[in-house]
């Protein structure tokens, strides 16, 4: 069975991509060798030269074909585009897609779909524009989806990683393992449009249209849908700052598979990421050298030594000017 990765790169972003593929080449394990293609789907966002010779080194494919036009005020629509592309034109079995702002940390074979499955994903951390039952306001919402599509409300649900809340499913698409021939990547792409085309409210603007347009496409199919266990997709940000429930903790860097950190890079506390976890392993000194190797330095003040002091921070200024 063959298996690549995917995900985006722009300018914006080069450094976390950079950082990811790294971390695929070098503690991947069995899928290491992997094949891997970068996109940057909207024409003005060129990655620099580094970045172009850093791919070659790390042999990743960069495809820059104009995929997110007609929708390109959303940057996170670049990630259906680009997995559309690679659904139709690349020859792989399974894809991987990740959101750049992740780091592969140890094997991912037991991600794979299985056979029975389209797809393998994690829930979101919390509700946000998801819906728990028919007394919830975003309920309107997503009967108008479902009736667009011709399904009945889903039956399938799942519990939320950070709030333990019980919703009707709704997943987070940071990290998204689908077999090329379930066509899903090619569905998301056009329930994306569909829904921008279409701008239903309360949700017509969220910056999380495209886990809305997902979860529509994976509730046409809630049997083929494969839970991901815990310590794949996991929100190191979250876990920094301690509103994690204890049964959604990992404890062990060895219990880490893929880790999202959601733009900590630039955060002081990105430099210390992984000294929460208790074991001793390489990923720790494997991730000191690439802070080194790639110049990685907060944007933030250095002065506060831990994300939650930084968070305090920002709410107390917040606070202060009325921002809150």
């Amino acid at each position: 069975m063959s298996i690549a990765f995917l995900f985006n790169t722009e300018k914006p972003i080069e450094v976390s991509s950079v950082l990811l593929a790294q971390s695929i080449r070098d503690l991947g394990k069995t899928m290491a060798d992997s094949p891997m293609y970068s996109f940057q789907p909207r024409p003005g966002y060129e990655i620099s030269p580094w970045v172009n010779q850093a791919f070659k080194r790390l042999n990743v494919e960069h495809i820059t074909e104009p995929l997110n036009i007609k929708y390109s005020d959303y940057p996170p629509g670049n990630k259906a585009f680009a997995a559309a592309f690679a659904e139709k034109n690349l020859p792989h079995d399974q894809y991987i897609f990740c959101d750049s702002d992740k780091l592969v940390v140890n094997d991912l074979s037991d991600a794979l779909v299985r056979e029975g499955y389209d797809i393998a994903v994690r829930p979101t951390h919390g509700k946000g524009v998801a819906c728990s039952d028919d007394k919830d306001p975003n309920m309107e919402y997503w009967r108008e989806i479902w009736s667009d599509m011709g399904i009945p409300v889903p039956q399938i649900r799942v519990e939320t990683t950070k709030t333990i809340e019980n919703i009707i499913g709704y997943w987070n698409s940071g990290l998204l393992v689908v077999t090329r021939k379930s066509g899903i990547f090619t569905e998301w792409m056009e329930m994306l449009k569909h829904i921008r085309d279409k701008p239903i409210e309360p949700a017509a603007n969220t910056f999380y249209l495209d886990q809305i347009a997902l979860a529509a496409v994976l509730h046409k199919r809630p049997s083929r849908v494969q839970p991901l266990p815990l310590g794949y997709n996991y929100p190191i940000h979250r876990h920094f700052l301690g509103e994690l429930p204890p049964k959604n903790v990992v404890r062990q860097i060895d219990g880490l598979f893929t880790v999202h950190y959601h733009g900590l890079i630039r955060d002081p506390f990105f430099l210390n990421m992984f000294n929460s976890f208790e074991g001793s392993t390489p990923i720790k000194d494997w991730f000191r050298e690439q802070i080194n190797r790639y110049h990685i330095k907060p944007h933030c003040q250095p002065y506060y030594r831990s994300y939650l002091q930084l968070r305090m921070f920002i709410y107390r200024l917040m606070k202060k000017h009325n921002l809150r």
